[in-house]
């Protein structure tokens, strides 16, 4: 990724190499591809490259590159694409993704049907219908605790949002559920910093106290791990 000259003939063989290539080789190496095309631009130092991304994500989308056996998406990849495309403010794309992808075509996981309306919860917020986002909300006991958590999370953001009075004890119901989860330190150090972060928020941001809430901004700036660091600064600066 981090040569230029290999990267371009990398890019320039696939394309004309892939009439020849088997569909489930293609898929293995325009997944390698996406992955090398990141590794380019950050090397690179181009500022462009979520726009970049964009285009080729739908691009791949459409010719059919993040699929599984023929029409059907991994779980890991269809939340990738939904948490992209969000934050890219692409709605209109993530909801033709998820006709494309309803729960029945959803591999990887006991609870398609849970995780389908958890990714249009997501959708939802970002079109700023809360009360339709929290009704689609649906806890489980994934098998991976950070599906159960990305739960947690969009209800306190939803409540933020709306000001509910059940914000404070939503925050501690996740920080109770961080602390007893059986994950990687360093991804709970990114919860528990966000739950830290989400207390100082609620408590300045009322009182707008502006210094108070310049430490907390320069809290979410700093290399500690942290999650929702955009979402953070975005409400930080309301």
């Amino acid at each position: 990724p981090e040569n230029d000259e290999l990267f371009l003939r990398f890019e320039r063989l696939i394309c004309e190499q892939e009439h020849l290539i088997p569909l489930a080789e293609i898929n293995n190496i325009q997944t390698f591809y996406r992955y090398s095309f990141g590794r380019h631009y950050k090397s690179s130092g181009n500022t462009e490259l979520s726009s970049k991304l964009v285009v080729l994500y739908k691009e791949h989308l459409e010719r059919g590159y993040f699929f599984h056996r023929w029409d059907k998406m991994h779980i890991s990849t269809l939340k990738l694409l939904v948490n992209f495309g969000i934050k890219q403010k692409e709605l209109e794309w993530v909801a033709h993704l998820l006709q494309l992808v309803p729960a029945d075509k959803i591999l990887g996981t006991k609870y398609p049907e849970e995780i389908y309306s958890l990714c249009q919860a997501e959708l939802l917020f970002a079109q700023e219908e809360y009360q339709e986002a929290e009704a689609m909300i649906t806890y489980r006991l994934f098998e991976d605790v950070n599906f159960s958590l990305s739960c947690d999370i969009l209800l306190i953001k939803i409540y933020f949002a709306t000001d509910h009075d059940l914000l404070e004890s939503r925050i501690r119901a996740m920080e109770l559920k961080v602390r007893r989860a059986d994950i990687a330190e360093f991804d709970k150090k990114a919860y528990l910093h966000f739950i830290s972060v989400m207390r100082q928020i609620n408590k300045y941001k009322w009182l707008k106290d502006q210094d108070k809430l310049q430490e907390v901004k320069d809290r979410i700036n700093s290399d500690t791990p942290l999650i929702q660091r955009e979402w953070l600064l975005a409400i930080i600066a309301v």
